[in-house]
């Protein structure tokens, strides 16, 4: 059995290594400069944002950038392949729970074969 889990995590990955990458590097903590000017350019005409600077007492206080969710769900859906952007949305969300399930079950696998009787057992 976990050979078949193994064999289909692997195999998900490999057809789909490059755009689980590109993915990747346009979300999370992995969200750089070239993801930023990409998602800026990828920007749609009617894409708006703000930025509201807060003043309190002490000097203190802070901006909200209210554009960086719109630069964000650009950089993130601009490599996903579909005509619409709900339709990017969709195949995002897809792969990210398929991606999910096979990634969970090759740890399944590696905790199992590997760091089971590290452990003791």
């Amino acid at each position: 059995m976990a050979d078949r889990q193994w064999e289909g995590a692997t195999t998900y990955f490999r057809k789909y290594d490059r755009y689980v990458k590109r993915l990747r590097n346009n979300v999370g903590g992995h969200f750089g400069s070239e993801a930023g000017e990409l998602a800026i350019k990828s920007l749609l005409p009617d894409a708006v944002g703000s930025i509201e600077v807060r003043f309190t007492g002490g000097g203190r206080g802070g901006a909200v950038l209210f554009f960086a969710t719109e630069i964000a769900a650009t950089g993130t859906l601009c490599h996903v392949p579909a005509a619409t952007i709900p339709a990017k949305a969709r195949r995002l969300l897809r792969h990210a729970y398929v991606a999910y399930r096979w990634a969970t079950r090759a740890v399944d696998c590696v905790t199992v074969y590997y760091l089971w009787e590290r452990f003791g057992k």
